[in-house]
């Protein structure tokens, strides 16, 4: 009874540290640490979303899976309202060129 109870135990600690691996690994969604601002443009978004997908698949841990693949979605999100930005500034700036022509 005694080594049942000694192997519970030691199975309990290894499946925490696994997953306070796999969180610290979701804090870190970008591995070297580099952040999108805003200006970073849809690349960068897309980029940081792949990322996120790809720790997503490694990671044991259900809740950090989770979590990874929602920072994904807002990622994903992010690129596309950049996407659709940058078509206005472009609609715009043709606009404005043929509004200053008239």
């Amino acid at each position: 009874m005694r080594a049942l109870t000694e192997t519970m135990t030691d199975v309990a600690r290894d499946q925490r540290a696994d997953r306070d691996d796999d969180r610290r690994r979701a804090r870190s969604c970008f591995g070297c640490g580099e952040q999108a601002m805003p200006n970073d443009g849809v690349d960068a978004y897309t980029k940081h979303a792949a990322n996120c997908i790809r720790l997503a698949q490694e990671t044991n841990d259900t809740d950090s899976k989770l979590s990874l693949l929602d920072m994904a979605r807002a990622w994903l999100a992010l690129a596309d309202q950049g996407e659709r930005n940058r078509d206005i500034e472009t609609a715009m700036t043709g606009l404005a060129s043929v509004v200053g022509q008239a």
